[in-house]
């Protein structure tokens, strides 16, 4: 033990993910994360296609819909800032009209669908135990869209309900692809409208449900997220300004010891080089930036050539470098 640190011992995974894998990130912001940085590696991922989804209930009404491919009907409607949106999706699915709403949706469960027929994993992040119920459908909501209040019922799921919808989840999942491996992570995201205690109980049931899951459900693991940052970086300058979310340093640094764990050699070998890169895009060179920036946007394309993948965001930032440079 480091005498001012506790490090959290992370299980190296018994299958490794690698470079060419396909990768499905849902849950909550800290999906967001991870998934970022699966993309910014090159790597095949597909990122909350709905939007960020905080609770396991919600996640899984939206999947089985999706899975099914059945024509049901999005629950009820509600109109914010001139945008339909429905209590089931989170805001990021919206329409100007119902119609448009329910076409969009439909649209994202067909890629979702075909995509989860070739996932190789899952990486699934729990939010929160606490969930909304509409009392008009009695459903667990993904948002309430500024809804009054009194349109919902606050729940917390007990530990058995929190593994219930998760081991239904990965099991309907594996309908589509028996072969998905599963990576549990709780959010080390602080939720603290909930108040600070509450939180807590919320984690604690989260935490729990990993644990049950990975005792009943094959090729499940769990990655300590949420432990890393608070016995590992348990400092508020690994916070962003506002005390509740990871900063840049944070996510870093367990984004590291998820892929030293997770990733083989291969595939390690490959981010570095791509690491670098995304490094030498960021220095600022003395002289002939322009120049200088021409020859990373080369290297770019080669390695693209090479492996086969698409560094899209890393070549505009690039061409963004010599335009700059250029004017």
């Amino acid at each position: 033990m480091d005498t001012f640190r506790t490090k959290v011992s992370v299980t190296p995974a018994q299958n490794k993910i690698h470079f060419g894998h396909r990768i499905l990130s849902i849950g909550s912001c800290f999906a967001v994360e991870a998934g970022q940085k699966f993309l910014d590696g090159g790597m095949q991922t597909l990122v909350n296609p709905w939007g960020t989804i905080f609770n396991t209930p919600a996640l899984l009404h939206i999947l089985q819909r999706a899975v099914s491919q059945t024509a049901t009907m999005p629950d009820h409607f509600t109109s914010v800032d001139d945008r339909c949106l429905s209590v089931a999706y989170p805001s990021a699915m919206y329409g100007a009209d119902a119609t448009e709403l329910q076409k969009r949706i439909h649209q994202k469960n067909i890629e979702v669908t075909s995509f989860l027929q070739q996932t190789d994993y899952l990486l699934l992040t729990l939010g929160t135990a606490w969930v909304y119920r509409h009392l008009d459908t009695g459903n667990m909501v993904a948002s309430c869209h500024k809804m009054p209040a009194a349109s919902f019922e606050k729940i917390l799921l007990s530990p058995e309900e929190q593994t219930a919808s998760i081991v239904d989840l990965v099991q309907l999942l594996r309908q589509l692809n028996p072969k998905m491996q599963c990576i549990l992570t709780v959010s080390p995201v602080r939720h603290t409208r909930d108040t600070l205690p509450l939180n807590a109980v919320s984690k604690a049931v989260l935490r729990y449900a990993c644990h049950a899951v990975m005792e009943q459900v094959a090729d499940c693991s769990y990655f300590p997220a949420y432990e890393i940052m608070q016995d590992d970086l348990r400092d508020y300058r690994f916070y962003e300004a506002d005390m509740i979310h990871p900063s840049s340093v944070a996510i870093s640094y367990i984004w590291n010891l998820f892929s030293s764990n997770y990733f083989d050699a291969e595939t390690l070998t490959i981010q570095d080089r791509i690491s670098k890169l995304q490094r030498a895009v960021q220095h600022r060179p003395r002289t002939q930036a322009a120049a200088y920036y021409q020859q990373i946007l080369t290297q770019i394309s080669e390695v693209e050539q090479h492996l086969g993948i698409s560094l899209l965001a890393l070549k505009e930032q690039a061409a963004q470098k010599i335009a700059s440079a250029s004017g």
